[in-house]
């Protein structure tokens, strides 16, 4: 005989729940790093950086490289059902 929580809910039936919030964790994850991906863009790329400090523009670079690696990982996830 089943005691204590899941006694009274079957928590394998629920389990759906939480894969759900995971997903909309990394879908709202993934908004926030495209949304500042837009603002660095609309900074540095509109305005062909006005500044000479080449470093900023690098940094630019590797971080648009990581959230595209990123955004590339969470497709083929997706693409495979997680």
């Amino acid at each position: 005989m089943k005691k204590g929580i899941d006694a009274e809910w079957n928590l394998s039936k629920y389990k759906w729940i939480y894969w759900l919030a995971i997903l909309g964790f990394i879908v709202s994850l993934n908004l926030v790093l495209w949304g500042i991906t837009l603002i660095l863009y609309l900074v540095f790329d509109r305005n062909k950086p006005k500044t000479k400090d080449y470093r900023i523009k690098k940094i630019y670079e590797k971080y648009i490289l990581i959230v595209g690696l990123l955004n590339f990982v969470w497709f083929i996830l997706m693409l495979f059902g997680l």
